[in-house]
């Protein structure tokens, strides 16, 4: 996970760069019932819609990482550091492992579209083209872990 971590700095505004706008709808993505807060059955229900089983003792690591004010919740704030941080309870190889469903060490723009289907959206060809166009910086036509985590990775 090293490697993820020391991606280089961009400027802002940069294609490529995740802005907070995209976050706050991956947020709204885990918000389920849209008061504004991620709770931890949210939590669950979305890794479990994305084809992970987290375990009780899992769930609690990751609601303890994100929760820094004990108050049950995860506002956007607290969302926003597990986003840019990338805590080691938050595995990023462990969501690009779930996404690279052939295990080849690439997300395709197939495996790309069916993990968006698995949380019950569908994704256009021109979605998937936009998001290629910002995170397959080498256009080999397919994301590797170090774009991966470059995304999800990046400060505003």
């Amino acid at each position: 996970m090293g490697a993820c971590c020391s991606s280089k700095k961009k400027n802002q505004g940069e294609v490529g760069e995740i802005r907070e706008d995209d976050l706050k709808g991956i947020f709204r993505e885990f918000d389920l019932n849209g008061d504004g807060f991620i709770q931890r059955e949210e939590l669950r229900a979305v890794m479990q819609k994305m084809g992970q089983s987290p375990t009780e003792d899992e769930l609690d690591a990751m609601f303890e990482a994100a929760d820094k004010d004990h108050d049950g919740n995860i506002d956007f704030q607290e969302f926003l550091v597990i986003a840019k941080a990338n805590p080691l309870s938050l595995s990023l190889k462990a969501v690009f492992e779930e996404l690279d469903v052939d295990g080849d060490g690439y997300i395709t723009r197939s495996e790309l579209r069916t993990a968006f289907q698995r949380m019950g959206h569908s994704l256009s060809d021109q979605d998937i083209k936009a998001i290629y166009r910002h995170v397959d910086q080498n256009n080999d036509g397919k994301i590797n872990f170090s774009e991966f985590c470059e995304m999800m990775t990046r400060r505003k």
